[in-house]
């Protein structure tokens, strides 16, 4: 994962940074290389608990396997309220939290479980356009992150809805609250305890430390959602 931080912007809960995750169900072509060279570094800082601003490790059930799966993503504050992006579209977290509906948010030993909300694109335009007009004053770094997105400084709020078309977006919740709007909406709401789950799967991991890596298999995981269905 490769992120920039934008300027700080008192009471304007702006996006501080936009999360760009590699994935294989997105083109590698469409993957900057220094994106995919940088994401296992920034990974590893955020394991040991080496602060990366708004940087943190979602961990997720796979939807097929039901194995936990891990990336690193930035959190967008505003209002109160948190949300994650995801500029490279359809990517194997997005297929694995929207399935979830809970994930694990991490850095270093400190870790909360979280609902998760997909909102549709004219919700999410409007808190796009706040995250990435203040990165496009970054010179040369942030038209090139807006771009990733279809976006630069003559972008309308027309041209936002359609970038959020397709770049998903996720509200995180507290478990808690999760659970009362799942209930309010008439929602079955399915416990899965994913914290409990993150501990089991190292110590499956631990366990298993001599056997033969390829037998976690991350690309069972990688179909596309509508196979889910």
């Amino acid at each position: 994962m490769f992120s920039v931080t934008s300027p700080t912007h008192s009471g304007s809960g702006a996006l501080e940074q936009i999360v760009t995750t590699p994935d294989s169900v997105a083109s590698r072509d469409t993957i900057p290389s220094i994106v995919r060279r940088l994401n296992p570094l920034v990974a590893r800082a955020l394991r040991i608990g080496i602060p990366m601003g708004p940087n943190v490790l979602l961990t997720v059930p796979g939807r097929r396997t039901g194995e936990l799966r891990t990336s690193p993503v930035a959190i967008l504050k505003q209002g109160g309220r948190e949300f994650v992006f995801s500029p490279f579209g359809e990517v194997n977290w997005v297929h694995n939290l929207r399935a979830a509906g809970a994930a694990t948010i991490r850095t270093g030993r400190r870790h909360r479980t979280v609902g998760a909300t997909e909102l549709p694109p004219r919700e999410a335009a409007p808190l796009l356009e706040a995250g990435l007009r203040p990165v496009l004053k970054i010179p040369l770094i942030g038209p090139m992150i807006a771009g990733w997105y279809g976006i630069d400084r003559h972008s309308t709020a027309e041209d936002f809805v359609a970038a959020a078309r397709h770049h998903p977006a996720f509200e995180l919740l507290p478990a808690a609250a999760a659970r009362r709007q799942a209930s309010d909406a008439g929602v079955p709401v399915v416990e899965r305890d994913v914290d409990r789950d993150v501990q089991r799967d190292r110590d499956r991991q631990r366990a298993r430390a001599d056997d033969d890596p390829a037998r976690d298999d991350p690309a069972r995981d990688h179909e596309p959602h509508h196979r889910e269905r």
